[in-house]
C-alpha cells in the first residue's frame, strides 16, 4: 500500500492544484506506518549514517522558527517544508527497500513525466514559441518554468537508468527513448539556463562514472558549446536573448551576504518569504527579487551560519554515501545497483547546481529530490552493509 501510494504521489507532485490529494496522501502513508508498525508491534524505522546533520538541521529549523521575526509564518512553512521532506525520506528509506518496488515508483514517475513534457511542447507550440527566444516559456501542470525546468533535472537521470537497464528489450528501449527525447525537449523550452547547466552537469557525472568516452564526448560537446556562445554572432545573440550576462543574482547575493552577517547565528527565520517580510523596504525588491537565489546562502539567512554547514553536510553525505554504494555494487559486480548510484549522484549533482542560481528547494521539487534521495540511500545501505 505505502509503494502504491508513493506511485500515485510522484504522479501528482509537479501539479499546481494537487493539494488536496498530496495532504490525503500523507495522511494516508502516514496510517500506513502506524498500521505497519501496529501489527509488527516494534518500532519500524530505518537508521540512516547521517541522521546526526538531518537532526541538527531540523532542530537548528525548529529554533530559528520559533525565534523568528515572524514566528507564526516560519513555524508553519518549517511544518510544511521541512517537516515534510524529512517525512518522505524516511517513509521511503524505511519502507521500500527492495528493487522492484523502487522500479514500481521510479516507472510511474517515467511515464507520467511523458505527460508532462507532451503537455509542456503542446503549450510551447501553441503559443507559437520561438526556439531562439524565450519570449514563451512552458511550465506544463507546474506553477511556473522555474518548477518545470527543475522537475525534467530531476527525472531525466531516472529516464536515462531506465533506458540504459532496458536496452535488451526493444519496445521499452525505443519507448523510453522517445520519453526522454520529449523530457528533453521540454526542459529546453523553459529556457532556464541554471536547469540547462544543472542537466548538463549531471551529465558529466555520469560521464565520469560510467563511461569515460561518453565523459570525453559530454566535455568536447561542453566546449563547442561554449565557444559557439561566446564566441559567435550567432552565439552571443542566442546567449544574449536568454537573459545574456546582465542578471541581478550578484546584487542579490551581496544582499544576502551583508544580511547574513547581521544575522549570522540563527539567521531571520525558516521560509523564503521571511526576507521580505524582515527587510520590508529595500531597493533590491525594485528588480524583482524577494530571495536570494541560491539555495546555500538563502538557508544560511534563514537558518544562519550552522543551518548552512548542515545543509552542506546532508548534501555531503548524499554524495559520499552514494560513491560508496557505487564503489561496492561495482565491486560485486551489481550492476543495475551500480546504475542507481550513479542516477543518484546525478540528481544531486544536477539539483544542487541547479539552485546554486535559484532557490527551488522548496515544495513539489524538494518533495521528489527526497523521495528520489529515499530509494537511493535504501538500495545504498543493503549494497554497504548487506544482511
Amino acid at each position: 500500500m505505502i509503494c502504491y501510494l508513493l506511485m500515485m504521489e510522484v504522479v501528482i507532485l509537479p501539479w499546481e492544484k494537487r493539494w488536496f490529494l498530496h495532504w490525503m496522501g500523507i495522511g494516508l502513508l502516514a496510517l500506513c506506518w502506524i498500521g505497519k508498525m501496529i501489527a509488527a508491534r516494534k518500532w519500524v524505522w530505518q537508521k540512516v549514517p547521517f541522521a546526526i546533520p538531518i537532526f541538527l538541521f531540523v532542530v537548528w529549523g525548529l529554533f530559528s522558527s520559533v525565534l523568528s521575526s515572524h514566528p507564526g509564518y516560519s513555524l508553519s512553512e518549517f511544518w510544511e517544508e521541512m517537516v515534510t521532506y524529512f517525512f518522505f525520506f524516511y517513509l521511503v528509506v524505511t519502507n521500500i527497500r527492495d528493487m522492484e518496488k523502487i522500479k514500481r515508483i521510479l516507472y510511474a514517475l517515467i511515464i507520467s513525466s511523458f505527460f508532462m513534457s507532451a503537455y509542456g511542447i503542446y503549450e510551447f507550440l501553441s503559443s507559437a514559441g520561438s526556439w531562439t527566444t524565450r519570449a514563451v516559456r512552458i511550465h506544463s501542470l507546474t506553477s511556473d518554468y522555474n518548477y518545470a525546468s527543475t522537475y525534467f533535472v530531476l527525472v531525466i537521470p531516472v529516464i536515462l537508468y531506465a533506458i540504459v537497464i532496458n536496452f535488451h528489450k526493444t519496445w521499452r528501449f525505443y519507448s523510453l527513448c522517445i520519453i526522454l527525447i520529449f523530457n528533453l525537449l521540454a526542459l529546453y523550452f523553459t529556457f532556464t539556463r541554471a536547469a540547462w547547466l544543472g542537466f548538463l552537469v549531471s551529465v558529466i557525472v555520469f560521464g565520469f562514472m560510467f563511461d569515460r568516452k561518453t565523459m570525453r564526448l559530454s566535455l568536447l560537446c561542453t566546449v563547442f558549446l561554449a565557444l559557439f556562445l561566446f564566441f559567435t554572432p550567432q552565439g552571443r545573440t542566442f546567449y544574449g536573448n536568454m537573459g545574456g550576462v546582465h542578471g541581478n543574482r550578484m546584487a542579490a547575493w551581496e544582499f544576502g551576504l551583508d544580511k547574513i552577517a547581521e544575522h549570522p547565528f540563527l539567521g531571520i527565520g525558516y521560509g523564503r518569504e521571511n526576507m521580505w517580510l524582515t527587510f520590508p523596504n529595500e531597493a533590491i525588491y525594485a528588480m524583482n527579487l524577494t530571495h536570494l537565489h541560491n539555495t546555500f546562502l538563502e538557508t544560511t539567512l534563514e537558518m544562519g551560519i550552522p543551518g548552512g554547514i548542515f545543509l552542506a553536510a546532508i548534501v555531503g553525505s548524499l554524495i559520499v554515501g552514494f560513491a560508496k554504494g557505487y564503489r561496492h555494487a561495482n565491486h560485486y559486480n551489481h550492476q543495475q545497483d551500480a546504475l542507481l548510484m550513479i542516477i543518484m549522484l546525478m540528481v544531486v549533482s544536477g539539483y544542487f547546481i541547479r539552485n546554486w542560481f535559484d532557490h527551488l528547494y522548496v515544495d513539489a521539487p524538494a518533495v521528489l529530490f527526497w523521495v528520489l534521495m529515499g530509494m537511493g540511500v535504501s538500495r545504498a545501505q543493503q549494497i554497504v552493509f548487506p544482511k
